[in-house]
């Protein structure tokens, strides 16, 4: 009886211990899964995925395409001008409303010679970045169009693109401060703007084409 007794408490820890080391796995796979999705961040802590999209179909619910050519082929975003149409190719896609984010994108040169991404709010544009395959530049937008208002370049940095290589974009807005990275390169601007809530996000095609993939957004809080 002891012995059976001994065997069956030696099953049990047996259980405990490799429920505990999958518990253990399971949250490994998680961080490295998070390490993936997100580069470290410097303005802030992702705390909500409020939007993403693995380019699987197009997307008519989340994308709106405004001008120009835009397709997805092999899990990637490709935007392109119509020569026809005599306008740069844009698109946009509402996100649920935000302040404070994290948004992470990768992308990749295919001819383009420009590529511009947008944060707006319901009605107008807040912050664009202007990014070439030799430069990235950061501005606080135009936000009221024929108004007073003007756009303001804020930082501008070198970066080296090879046609068709892919590099992660990490943009970061917190409290009024918005930094972009992109090759370990970050470049940093302040404007009381950046503020207000933010609804939508866009791309600007220069030219043909450009590809993006892995596209997410997080709601985010301050770091400590």
């Amino acid at each position: 009886m002891e012995s059976v007794r001994s065997s069956a408490v030696a099953q049990m820890v047996r259980v405990v211990c490799w429920s505990a080391i999958g518990v253990l796995l399971l949250n490994f796979v998680s961080f490295l899964h998070a390490a993936e999705s997100i580069e470290s961040t410097r303005l802030m802590q992702p705390e909500n995925l409020i939007f993403s999209d693995d380019f699987n179909t197009f997307n008519t619910n989340h994308w709106e395409r405004v001008k120009g050519e835009w397709s997805v082929e092999n899990g990637t975003l490709r935007g392109a001008e119509i020569p026809a149409q005599k306008h740069n190719g844009v698109i946009r896609a509402a996100v649920p409303p935000f302040k404070d984010c994290a948004i992470r994108f990768d992308l990749c040169f295919d001819g383009c010679s420009q590529v511009m991404f947008r944060i707006m709010d319901e009605k107008e544009y807040v912050v664009r970045i202007h990014i070439t395959t030799n430069s990235f530049v950061a501005y606080k937008d135009d936000h009221d169009h024929d108004g007073p208002d003007k756009a303001i370049m804020l930082a501008k940095a070198k970066v080296s693109f090879d046609l068709h290589q892919w590099k992660p974009v990490l943009i970061e807005i917190a409290d009024g401060v918005m930094t972009t990275t992109i090759d370990g390169v970050t470049i940093k601007g302040t404007n009381d703007l950046f503020k207000v809530e933010k609804s939508k996000i866009g791309f600007r095609a220069y030219g043909s084409a450009f590809h993006i993939k892995n596209i997410k957004v997080w709601s985010a809080g301050s770091k400590p």
